[in-house]
């Protein structure tokens, strides 16, 4: 009898625990193939703020358009405020720079590259039934949106940290939200609506060339 008692309770866990990585694999796959559709828009704005827990606040607009990319980085802290911008035209990679009264100019000085789908995909079969066993996933709502809270999400697509929550937008796939121990990293995203304006870059004269 007390054989019998075990082995039941042995088969239950294993149902439960099938039940939960099924229901996990179904979850991670729907917000992988809702995230697929927007990988290779050409015509994209996204927006992430971060705010870390000293106050500092770190806001980057990245902007790509058929051949031409911008990210715009502002970083405040207190009364401290510094500025970059880093122009991409496939030809030039300049870097403006603004802060402590100084106004400079890096030539060809490399790029900053934004990914759109970023940390919440994964291209491997196995690795997404790992993931299936051992993320914690839950359905939360936020400004009347469903979103899916990730938990011990360990993808290799994932910089992932001690404590964080990675929240989801269920329609998208795409990151809304990232809290851990240091800061709360925020994203949003607006697509063929990129303004030309945006990627023509300020006049070099009024900057100190950095060689």
């Amino acid at each position: 009898m007390k054989k019998k008692i075990i082995l039941g309770v042995i088969i239950l866990l294993i149902l439960v625990c099938g039940i939960y990585t099924t229901r996990n694999f179904i979850i991670l796959t729907k917000i992988q193939n809702n995230a697929t559709e927007y990988k290779d828009i050409d015509n994209c704005h996204v927006k992430i703020v971060t705010s870390q827990n000293d106050g500092t606040i770190i806001t980057a607009n990245y902007y790509t358009k058929d051949n031409n990319k911008v990210v715009f980085l502002e970083r405040k802290n207190g009364e401290s405020v510094s500025k970059m911008s880093i122009y991409d035209n496939e030809t030039t990679h300049h870097t403006f720079n603004e802060g402590d009264g100084r106004k400079t100019v890096n030539l060809n000085a490399g790029f900053i590259e934004v990914q759109v789908v970023y940390g919440s995909t994964t291209e491997s079969f196995v690795e997404k039934v790992f993931l299936s066993v051992i993320t914690k996933i839950k359905t939360v709502n936020e400004n009347g949106k469903k979103y899916y809270s990730l938990r011990n999400f360990k993808s290799h697509n994932n910089l992932y940290t001690e404590n964080q929550e990675m929240l989801i937008d269920s329609e998208t796939g795409l990151i809304y939200k990232v809290i851990d121990n240091q800061a709360t990293i925020s994203r949003e995203y607006e697509f063929n609506n990129v303004d030309d304006k945006v990627f023509v870059e300020p006049n070099i004269s009024e900057y100190e060339i950095i060689k």
